[in-house]
């Protein structure tokens, strides 16, 4: 009887062990995606950041080729 129990779990263990392996590859990949929309935007946002950091620049030597200091 002790056999067939431990084989019971065994059995039962195994396919616990297989469903979370398959759940954590599912949340690795979808992590995976996310971090990779957070670097996509955190590239966008610099690029944007280097623009008006350009744009804001020509504004400043307009004004101070007029006299606003």
């Amino acid at each position: 009887m002790n056999k067939f129990k431990d084989w019971i779990l065994s059995k039962i263990i195994s396919e616990i062990n297989k469903e979370l392996s398959k759940q954590n590859k599912e949340i690795y990949l979808l992590l995976n995606e996310e971090f990779s929309i957070a670097r996509e935007q955190r590239l966008n946002n610099t690029n944007k950041i280097v623009e008006i950091s350009k744009q804001l620049d020509v504004v400043g030597r307009m004004l101070r080729s007029k006299g606003f200091n």
